[in-house]
């Protein structure tokens, strides 16, 4: 039944009162057997004073929480436009990624954001920085999943979205007149600049 959760307690540690859980995904943890009594949500990780943390004095049972795949909406704070995956990626060429009027029911704007990568639900590519290292002005598209550095990224408190090589470089729309003034760019931080700045909804 637990066979996704490893829950390990040697002799020495059950005097010490530490216990481990290491898990595919969350559990939700029940004062009582049957599932009864107070509930606790676990994560990953160690505690090395369960009593203490929970304030029980063992867990009666345990069971995986289920959750469906939740998606976002990444919208342009200045513009109201949403991250749209243009086209599918190549085996070696990056995929265009656009600003589009904001439609929540389009696959093309669904993004799925774990372990640091942001992932097209189209076509399971990411958003990635192009070129062997991250400069100002280079340009962000979208790329078969590597899970490298150049497809990291952090969604920030402020709004802004960092790439990982470089946490001063956030992503932002070219803009200007030229025919590329759509393309998104690495662009430094600069708090006075509407463009760098996103909107996350869960859809």
């Amino acid at each position: 039944m637990f066979s996704d959760c490893l829950v390990s307690m040697s002799p020495s540690d059950e005097q010490a009162g530490v216990l481990c859980f290491f898990a595919t995904h969350r559990w939700v943890a029940y004062e009582f057997d049957r599932f009864k009594g107070r509930q606790m949500l676990l994560r990953t990780g160690e505690c090395s004073c369960w009593g203490e943390h929970s304030g029980w004095d063992t867990i009666g049972s345990l069971h995986p929480l289920h959750q469906r795949r939740a998606y976002l909406h990444v919208r342009s704070r200045a513009l109201g436009t949403a991250l749209t995956a243009e086209t599918t990626p190549g085996p070696s060429s990056p995929a265009k990624l656009s600003l589009r009027p904001a439609d929540r029911a389009l696959d093309a704007q669904h993004w799925v954001y774990a372990q640091s990568l942001l992932r097209s639900r189209v076509d399971k590519s990411c958003l990635s920085v192009i070129g062997t290292k991250a400069s100002v002005g280079a340009r962000v598209a979208l790329w078969t999943e590597h899970g490298r550095t150049h497809q990291k990224w952090s969604l920030n408190e402020n709004g802004t979205i960092s790439s990982h090589l470089n946490r001063n470089l956030v992503l932002d729309q070219r803009g200007g007149s030229g025919i590329d003034r759509d393309h998104l760019i690495l662009s430094e931080f600069c708090a006075g600049k509407a463009s760098q700045y996103w909107d996350i909804e869960a859809l």
